[in-house]
């Protein structure tokens, strides 16, 4: 997950397990974006059907970049 670069795609600086407290419990560092659900982007923006099958189309390719590097997204 590294080393997926995408410009849709928040990046992962690091990973590990937890000691202490919360002793083998995984944690990511990842990017932050601040923003909303892409539903309530598309209720708020009122998009037109156009807009919104583009940003469907980049998220697609967001989806499609992390699969050629091996990444699968199980919550999708």
């Amino acid at each position: 997950l590294g080393r997926l670069r995408h410009p849709s795609i928040a990046t992962l600086y690091s990973a590990g397990v937890c000691q202490g407290a919360m002793h083998g419990a995984p944690w990511l560092r990842m990017e932050f974006i601040d923003g909303r659900t892409i539903l309530d982007a598309f209720e708020t923006w009122m998009c037109d059907p156009l807009t919104r099958a583009r940003v469907t189309a980049d998220i697609a390719d967001a989806i499609g970049a992390a699969h050629e590097q091996g990444v699968l997204h199980l919550d999708l």
